[in-house]
């Protein structure tokens, strides 16, 4: 660490030898990312595309930055021959490391919110729903930049971020983007904009499952359970956090969460299920299956209630506890 540190520092010496304009650029650009184009440094820079290719110039011939070929032709200290969308990037990630140590706090906030409402204005909708990572990052950096209804917006978009990550696997980047979403809505969010607010809390409590963070899930479960307007709102956090409870070989509190879930989708089971209980449910069971062949069920119609499958899918998550635990309920 003290190495790196040590090449970090004398990095951030050499670029302090360069012209302030230089710098300036270098700073900016290092916000931009590992690699970075004029165009978009120029904007960022409030300057014009020769200008911030004028300004690279040293730091290109001093090895801080290198010219992506395809893109570069030849640079000048006027940056006259140079293309209006030229490609470059760091020669070592500690280079671009040390040119974002020069930039203050403050101004890394007010950089990060402007390249990020920049990327966000040039994307399209198909391209936002598929690689919003670096849109959303660049504005999770700069909150203290985003007011009023732009907020609601920022905290869509970390949903949208959530949303892929968890698909990709990426549970722990999804659980950031989503918590950072919901610190992102106001107290009157609920109300105002339940939309945003159902669906963050819900991915948040199936992130935090997924992450073992016991704390996030029983936080966004009690919201849910709270808040929710209607009861198919709410199954999807019970159904986390039966998931989680078996995955942690909590299988009383899976039981009763489970059960929690079925009573509110009209489903009661007995409390202390017997015989009599199970020959019960037999009977129902052959009752509505008589006059058909097992095979016929293959041709049955596929089930479309909302309120059928989301009580189906409890269901299929606690056999696996009653299976496990040997419990009365698994003969039901």
């Amino acid at each position: 660490q003290n190495v790196t540190d040590n090449v970090v520092d004398l990095m951030a010496r050499n670029i302090r030898e360069l012209g302030e304009a230089t710098q300036r650029c270098l700073r900016l650009a290092a916000c931009i990312g590992n690699v970075f184009d004029t165009s978009t440094l120029a904007t960022v820079a409030s300057q014009s595309a020769q200008e911030v290719a004028g300004a690279l110039h040293d730091a290109v011939v001093r090895g801080f930055i290198l010219p992506l070929a395809e893109t570069y032709r030849s640079v000048d200290s006027s940056g006259a021959a140079t293309q209006a969308r030229a490609r470059f990037r760091f020669a070592h990630d500690r280079v671009q490391q040390a040119a974002y140590g020069l930039i203050s706090e403050t101004e890394r906030g007010r950089v990060h919110h402007r390249i990020g409402r920049l990327l966000l204005e040039s994307a399209t909708n198909a391209e936002l729903e598929k690689h919003p990572f670096a849109i959303v990052n660049h504005l999770n950096m700069g909150t203290a930049e985003v007011l009023g209804t732009a907020k609601i917006e920022l905290a869509e978009l970390n949903l949208v971020a959530g949303r892929q990550a968890k698909a990709a696997a990426l549970y722990d980047a999804a659980h950031t983007y989503l918590k950072t979403g919901i610190g992102l809505l106001g107290d009157s969010a609920w109300e105002a904009h339940y939309d945003i607010a159902l669906p963050l809390h819900v991915e948040s409590a199936q992130a935090a499952s997924l992450c073992n963070d016991r704390a996030g899930l029983q936080g966004s479960f009690d919201i849910v359970r709270a808040k929710g307007r209607t009861v198919l709102d709410k199954i999807p956090v019970y159904e986390a956090k039966v998931a989680a409870e078996t995955r942690w070989g909590d299988f009383r509190s899976a039981t009763a969460t489970g059960l929690e879930a079925m009573s509110l989708l009209g489903v009661r089971y007995p409390k202390k299920p017997n015989a009599l209980h199970r020959h019960y449910y037999v009977l129902r069971a052959r009752f509505a299956l008589r006059g058909r062949a097992p095979e016929d069920l293959l041709d049955h119609r596929p089930m479309t209630d909302p309120l059928h499958l989301a009580q189906a899918r409890v269901v299929r998550a606690m056999i696996v506890v009653f299976f496990w635990t040997g419990s009365p309920y698994r003969t039901l």
